[in-house]
């Protein structure tokens, strides 16, 4: 059964000196990653001291803590394009949509992955349609276990992605994304 989750994170517009991490797949070391999105990130803005970005008072420290905590919203939808669908054949390639349901909010950044009951990555992610050209995403690790934004432009209202099934036994499978807004 595929089961369609979607969280998202709203961004401040800063420099950070000296942080060990990027949102192009890279930490500073240099490894590929793909960011968890059940994973804690970011500070709660009541927090922020002084509404310093980089002066985060949460007790317990987050990646990212100079951007907002993630909220579920309704401005986006995520969805498997092929209507009803609710279960998947080991293999095969399915479409997932992220849509922007107000066009004021249009996102920046994006991770998406997908994710077993033990919590680990499973299937493999491609870009569908022009992006290509475009550049807008990309897999940063070789096994290509999520799909990462490239760039910090704003992406289209509608964006689709391939995802190629895990194999069989892997049970239900859950779609985490990740979103950023605001100034890149």
């Amino acid at each position: 059964m595929i089961k369609k989750q979607l969280t998202i994170a709203a961004f401040a517009a800063i420099t950070l000196l000296g942080a060990d991490a990027a949102s192009n797949g890279k930490l500073g070391s240099g490894d590929p990653y793909c960011w968890d999105t059940n994973q804690g990130i970011g500070c709660d803005p009541r927090d922020w001291f002084n509404g310093d970005h980089l002066d985060c008072r949460q007790t317990n420290y987050q990646q990212m803590n100079w951007a907002g905590s993630p909220k579920y919203s309704s401005l986006y939808s995520l969805y498997v394009k092929e209507e009803g669908k609710t279960s998947y054949i080991p293999g095969e390639w399915i479409t997932v949509v992220v849509k922007v349901n107000r066009y004021p909010f249009k996102y920046r950044g994006l991770v998406l992955h997908a994710s077993s009951a033990t919590d680990r990555f499973v299937g493999e992610w491609r870009a569908a349609g022009n992006d290509l050209e475009q550049k807008m995403f990309f897999n940063p690790t070789p096994e290509k276990e999520c799909i990462m934004h490239a760039q910090g432009d704003l992406k289209p209202l509608v964006s689709e992605f391939r995802f190629k099934a895990p194999p069989a036994g892997t049970g239900k499978v859950t779609f985490g994304c990740l979103l950023k807004i605001g100034p890149a």
